[in-house]
């Protein structure tokens, strides 16, 4: 054992290694002891059950001292709640949230949207988001429509959307980044005029995400984005 412990029983990791430690150093202090009374074997046995006794009181010591110094070191939990899986990370899109944000909703004309969506999981890998979007504020045109996002085996996502505006569903095969806070759909999908969207869902905490969406196809334009805060 190294250095009895680094520093004879102060160093050790543990009442077992403590223990140990104080039965070598007890029979050595009892041998010495012993010597000068004239029984350094009794002095020896002795000295170790007492050393013994010692050791592993102070290694418990130093374990519970160790075992307090990392919890108050270690970091606070992250805003995603990930237990290792794509499914807890889809669980963060669940509650009542409002949207901000723009999007080409006419031929090449940019315009500032806004709406409100509803996450509810669906057993414990599925989740569907409802959501409403004001295109025009004047008129009050709206674009509902559902999203809907699957677990899958392996660690992939699957997403399908369906829109009033788009009432074909298109489908998408994404994943989840390793901290659950971001999710990368492309997709799947045939349209006729050649589009073929890329989104990215990106949680800026557990109370607001973002999404952008692109088009692959065209130089990978912008062609919306939202920013979700939850009511």
């Amino acid at each position: 054992m190294t250095l009895l412990c680094g520093g004879l029983v102060t160093g050790c990791e543990s009442g077992s290694q403590g223990a140990k430690t104080g039965v070598a150093v007890g029979a050595l202090s009892g041998l010495v002891i012993g010597s000068l009374s004239g029984n350094a074997g009794k002095g020896a046995a002795v000295g170790a059950v007492i050393g013994g006794v010692g050791g592993a009181v102070i290694g418990d010591q130093n374990k519970r001292k160790r075992e307090a110094n990392a919890s108050a070191q270690a970091p606070p939990p992250t805003y995603i709640a990930v237990t290792g899986t794509q499914r807890a990370a889809l669980s963060n899109f669940a509650g009542v949230w409002n949207t901000t944000g723009w999007s080409y909703v006419i031929g090449d004309e940019r315009r500032v949207v806004s709406g409100s969506g509803v996450g509810l999981m669906e057993g414990s890998n599925s989740l569907t988001f409802d959501l409403s979007i004001i295109v025009d504020e004047v008129t009050r045109q709206t674009n509902t429509g559902t999203l809907i996002f699957t677990s899958q085996t392996g660690g992939d996502v699957k997403m399908s959307s369906r829109f009033s505006t788009s009432p074909n569903p298109s489908r998408y095969a994404g994943t989840v980044s390793p901290d659950g806070g971001a999710f990368t759909f492309n997709e799947t999908t045939q349209h006729a005029n050649g589009m073929r969207r890329r989104i990215i869902m990106r949680f800026l905490s557990r109370d607001q995400w973002v999404v952008d969406v692109i088009d692959l196809n065209s130089n990978n334009q912008h062609l919306s984005s939202f920013t979700f805060t939850r009511q």
